[in-house]
């Protein structure tokens, strides 16, 4: 009879374990999910002298330690015929906040700068000076964590921006600056840039046609009238 409840006891006690463990482990992997990297443009469908903005966002993140983005390194890649560089940003479009710098005491400031290494490289770099703890609480799931402005200059049937997956360097840390788990939804966005004269309006044709009447007439009474205010 002893030797059944000891039996029972150790059954109930390595069941509660196991179960636990598994819970545990249910939990870590929610945790531990990858983050999700977006490409998008503000347009993709342009005409020659066009300017749009094109969006690196960072999706999945979540309230769980050490589940932020602390610091990115990666290579964009795009054809240096058809785009030209404007300007570029750090900051979420959404909320207006550069998600990797918060104000915090004896924090250094968040550093980042879009480099051009020739033949269509931009290198992209962004390193937060904050702590795991503030980042965790502050920094949204989801937001823009780099904002960059081109111009189209020439035409093309199709045309990529892409992000360089092999590049050696291709980083991105959490806020323990350990490697962040991520995914890419897509590496590139295509466009397509027209260099169509556009169509004038309705309206501009009118005050167009309006004018050339106008002229006619002057031309064709214009003078008669002159001469006789002469005379």
């Amino acid at each position: 009879m002893r030797k059944k409840i000891i039996f029972k006891s150790c059954f109930y006690a390595l069941t509660t374990i196991v179960f636990a463990w598994a819970l545990f482990l249910s939990v870590f992997a929610c945790s531990t999910s990858a983050a999700v990297i977006d490409l998008s443009a503000s347009s993709t469908d342009l005409s020659v002298g066009d300017s749009f903005s094109f969006y690196l966002t960072v999706s999945g993140l979540s309230a769980a330690p050490y589940d932020s983005l602390s610091a990115f390194d990666l290579d964009i890649l795009f054809d240096e015929t058809v785009f030209s560089l404007l300007n570029f940003g750090f900051s979420d479009v959404a909320s207006g906040v550069n998600q990797l710098d918060w104000p915090e005491a004896h924090s250094f400031p968040f550093d980042g700068d879009v480099l051009n290494a020739g033949s269509g490289v931009l290198d992209v770099y962004g390193i937060s000076g904050n702590s795991a703890s503030v980042l965790d609480a502050n920094q949204a799931d989801a937001f823009d964590f780099l904002v960059l402005s081109f111009s189209a200059i020439s035409e093309s049937q199709e045309s990529f921006i892409s992000v360089k997956l092999n590049d050696p360097n291709l980083l991105f840390l959490d806020s323990d600056w350990g490697d962040l788990n991520v995914s890419f939804s897509s590496s590139r966005t295509s466009f397509r840039i027209s260099d169509q004269t556009p169509i004038p309006e309705p309206s501009s044709l009118l005050l167009l046609f309006s004018g050339l009447g106008f002229a006619l007439v002057f031309r064709r009474f214009g003078n008669s009238l002159l001469r006789k205010g002469v005379k």
